[in-house]
């Protein structure tokens, strides 16, 4: 499972992790004890309505799924949006993912 969708995930997030701020999103990170990172967008009423969040939520999940291989293992992330993320395009989100989070090393 890639996605946070229990209560008691985000509640660990919220009482623990560490939060980074970009341009377009606002990311909480925390490390897990599973093998892979999982994704969790939270979001607002005050950001839009229910076609606004729901395209911010299908872009952030595609943008995780591009970038998901460069991030590192075992990590939990909550994404939040900014005020500016009702514009961003799905290349935005992702630049912001891969700027804010570690980049996993590969070496061959």
């Amino acid at each position: 499972m890639l996605r946070l969708l229990k209560r008691r995930d985000f509640q660990r997030l919220n009482q623990g992790a560490t939060r980074r701020v970009g341009k377009y999103i606002l990311v909480d990170v925390c490390s897990n004890r599973l093998s892979h990172t999982r994704l969790g967008i939270t979001i607002t009423r005050k950001f839009g309505n229910s076609p606004v969040r729901n395209r911010f939520k299908r872009i952030v999940r595609e943008a995780f799924r591009l970038c998901r291989h460069q991030l590192p293992p075992s990590l939990d992330l909550v994404v939040r949006p900014r005020s500016l993320a009702e514009n961003a395009t799905m290349m935005n989100i992702m630049q912001d993912l891969l700027f804010l989070l570690p980049v996993k090393n590969e070496t061959t």
